[in-house]
């Protein structure tokens, strides 16, 4: 497997930290999905990743 195959990427803790990693992936055009045992962090996550945008990767 080579870097350029992830296309998906797995969060557990969707606290600062976790938060700011899937940012970062999610601008980068990866597919990210967060996990945490609080249904309010994960919607403080969410609302973070959607409303910045940015590049998208090419199929």
């Amino acid at each position: 497997m080579k870097v350029e195959d992830i296309r998906r990427v797995l969060i557990i803790g969707a606290g600062s930290m976790g938060q700011q990693i899937g940012f970062q992936c999610a601008i980068h055009g990866y597919d990210v999905a967060l996990y945490d045992i609080s249904p309010e962090m994960l919607d403080k996550a969410k609302e973070r990743i959607i409303l910045k945008p940015g590049p998208t990767r090419p199929s």
